[in-house]
């Protein structure tokens, strides 16, 4: 799941990145949060406890912080989740391949 989406300053304004959050179904929960490289745009909340979060490059000068589910426990292995980035992988924001 993505929890943030990040548009490169060099190459977007808020109004273009604001239009493409619309036009691709991302709501935001906060304002833009503007630091020395980025436009960054928080979809969901972060929980430190629940996920592990990796940031991906994605195309056209916007990143990503992807959400990913921790382990119940010590003795539950993660399992791969199709899943969570198939919308993504099906708009050609990211490769990936099942191991």
């Amino acid at each position: 799941m993505i929890q943030a989406v990040l548009f490169d300053k060099s190459y977007w304004n808020t109004n273009q990145a604001r239009n493409y959050l619309n036009k691709n179904g991302y709501i935001p929960i906060k304002r833009v949060h503007t630091t020395d490289k980025y436009h960054r745009y928080r979809l969901i909340e972060p929980n430190y406890n629940k996920y592990h979060y990796l940031f991906r490059r994605g195309q056209n000068h916007i990143d990503y912080i992807i959400e990913i589910p921790m382990p119940n426990n010590e003795n539950q292995k993660t399992q791969p989740r199709d899943h969570l980035l198939y919308n993504e992988i099906k708009k050609g924001l990211f490769s990936y391949t099942k191991k």
